[in-house]
């Protein structure tokens, strides 16, 4: 059953009509529709979710919002964007922000002639095999990697380079379905069960990120790094108990250089962007994964308390081809630090909110898709130096 659902509240008349796919989720998105809406841009939203149950502030800011059933389900889908150029005419973007609907982005923009990517360039976004391809030809230094064909194949490439490997999707959510293969026998073990695969050199290094945001002309109008307290594949599979991560406030220089070369590889326009890396023991730079995306959870958040800016806000001025915000890099650190369900800490959440007082930026319960990563109950603050970051991470991660 398909609902077309008309919200209170109008935008002022505009040229430029925004579809935004799934805009209730993640929660706080809604701040990207507020701020389209506020820079006179007509937002339209499809979903799965009830009208009744969408944030007030999300009802109020898109112009109307059309209910499927089941988002994965292109052809209901593909009927709410017709119905919706039927009713306004031509649409100007297609947009989800959110990985997972990339490729149904890419098939609207196709079959309804709107500018943006289509499905014949999403492989190099979506596949870490295509993106490698990218990566060598930029001329950066990647790890030794292998999409097979066969187990034959995987097991010719684990003798060649030598174990461990690296075994994951090849099209895949971050470090998601990762899995560390120690030998052959492990790689037999394993490898029918992946499907399709990608294999890699394990790597011994620290993960760094070169986050940001480009205008239409693929210019950076916004830069920003992430460190991480653990590789996001050891957070996954529980070897790593901490969970947090912070924006910093100091950016190597080659960390921005071939971070830079990597958004001009993949002529990144009008988008968010997240580029993981991994530096080794000797300080090189590996690219790892670039995605169109900003990185999960709350980090646009993490961004605008951390750089005194307003993310949502430019991200607007982007779309609509206006002057981009002006930001400076941070003067502090904004952490992010989280708790998990089921684990007894050994202060409360009101002892900890005492303890970062005027420090803490944000508190807020995180959805559960998130939450294998990032915990289930969300901290955000400030700090000026690695040793106090480290000492209000220990008082919310204490145990009894």
């Amino acid at each position: 059953m398909v609902h077309i659902i008309q919200s209170v509240r109008f935008t002022k008349d505009s040229h430029q009509t925004f579809i935004f796919l799934s805009p209730h989720f993640p929660p706080r998105f809604r701040f990207f529709v507020r701020a389209l809406n506020q820079k006179g841009i007509t937002v339209l939203g499809v979903g799965d979710e009830s009208y009744e149950h969408l944030h007030t502030d999300l009802k109020e800011n898109l112009r109307e919002y059309f209910r499927v059933s089941n988002m994965s389900d292109y052809d209901q889908v593909y009927r709410a964007v017709g119905f919706f150029i039927h009713r306004y005419g031509r649409i100007s973007h297609i947009e989800s922000l959110n990985e997972h609907w990339q490729e149904t982005e890419a098939r609207l923009r196709e079959d309804f002639n709107v500018e943006g990517y289509r499905p014949a360039q999403m492989d190099k976004y979506k596949r870490k095999s295509c993106m490698k391809t990218v990566f060598k030809e930029a001329g950066l230094p990647v790890a030794p990697g292998l999409r097979p064909t066969s187990l034959e194949d995987a097991i010719q490439f684990g003798r060649d380079v030598g174990f461990p490997l690296i075994m994951k999707p090849d099209i895949g959510v971050g470090a998601a379905g990762a899995k560390k293969i120690n030998n052959e026998a492990e790689l037999t073990q394993f490898y029918d069960k992946q499907g399709d695969v990608y294999l890699e050199k394990f790597v011994v290094g620290v993960i760094e990120t070169y986050d940001g945001l480009t205008d239409h002309l693929g210019n950076i109008v916004f830069y920003s790094s992430l460190g991480y307290a653990g590789g996001i594949m050891e957070m996954l599979n529980g070897s790593v108990s901490s969970c947090f991560f912070y924006c910093k406030k100091d950016i190597p220089a080659d960390l921005k250089e071939v971070g830079d070369k990597v958004v001009r590889a993949f002529n990144v326009k009008s988008r968010f962007f997240h580029i993981e890396f991994f530096r080794t023991q000797d300080g090189t730079l590996l690219p790892l994964e670039m995605n169109l995306r900003p990185p999960g959870g709350i980090t646009v958040d993490l961004w605008n308390y951390g750089h005194r800016m307003d993310l949502y806000k430019n991200y607007a001025h982007v779309i609509s081809k206006s002057a981009p915000l002006s930001y400076k890099m941070p003067s502090h650190t904004c952490v992010y630090a989280a708790r998990r369900t089921g684990v007894k800490y050994k202060f409360t959440h009101q002892e900890v909110v005492r303890r970062l007082g005027h420090k803490l930026e944000l508190h807020t319960e995180m959805p559960d898709v998130f939450s294998a990563v990032m915990g289930n109950e969300a901290y955000v603050f400030v700090c000026d130096n690695a040793d106090e970051m480290k000492a209000y991470v220990e008082f919310i991660e204490a145990r009894p």
